[in-house]
Formats: structure tokens, C-alpha cells, sequence
């Protein structure tokens, strides 16, 4: 049986993040990058199970998106396209999706007990 995250949690996670965003958008883009790789660690801890990395990368492709966005929004001169955005990504990376819980790896002391 393979686990998916349900789009509803992947919706209501991506409006809490852009809310975020809206909240610190004058925040210096070296403690948004850094709250923002908290947040995202805590996704990937709670979401990480097996099979569901699709959905972990699926949802920090979306968070980037948010986050070109927003960055973009701080300024009204100066603008980030893509080819600059990367190099922030490097200078400030965000964690990749994996998988912290295999569904593989089981307790022996409950195969003791059945």
C-alpha cells in the first residue's frame, strides 16, 4: 500500500506558507531563507514516509514558486528572473524532499508479539 499526501493537507499547507510569506515580506531574505528551511525540514519529518517523495518534491517546487513570487514582490526596481533566483537558491539552499520513515523498517518486538 503506498502513501500519498492528500492534496487538501498539500493545498492548506502551500495557503499557510504564502500567508507566511505575506507576514515577512520585509523580513532580510537571509532570515526568511533561514525560518524558511526550518519549515520545510518539518514538512519533509512529517510528510517523509515511503513513496511519498514525489509529493514532498512536488510541494517544494510549488514553495519556490511562492517564494520566486514573493521575493519578486519586495521590490518595486529590481526584479528577480530565474537565472538570478538560482544563484540565491545557492547562496541560500533549501533541503531536498527524502524519506525520513520507511514503512520497510519494522520493530521486532512487534513481530515478537504476533
Amino acid at each position: 500500500m503506498k502513501r500519498k499526501t492528500s492534496a487538501k493537507k498539500m493545498r492548506a499547507s502551500l495557503s499557510k506558507t504564502k500567508d507566511w510569506f505575506r507576514k515577512n515580506l520585509n523580513t532580510p531574505a537571509v532570515q526568511v531563507m533561514k525560518k524558511l528551511r526550518i519549515k520545510l525540514m518539518g514538512y519533509y519529518r512529517y510528510y517523509g514516509i515511503t513513496y511519498n517523495r514525489n509529493a514532498t518534491s512536488e510541494f517544494a517546487d510549488q514553495l519556490k514558486k511562492q517564494l520566486y513570487t514573493w521575493m519578486n514582490r519586495r521590490s518595486q526596481g529590481k526584479h528577480f528572473y530565474w537565472d538570478k533566483f538560482n544563484l540565491f537558491l545557492r547562496k541560500f539552499p533549501l533541503p531536498r524532499s527524502k524519506c525520513y520513515v520507511s514503512v520497510f523498517d519494522i520493530n521486532p518486538e512487534y513481530i515478537a508479539n504476533l
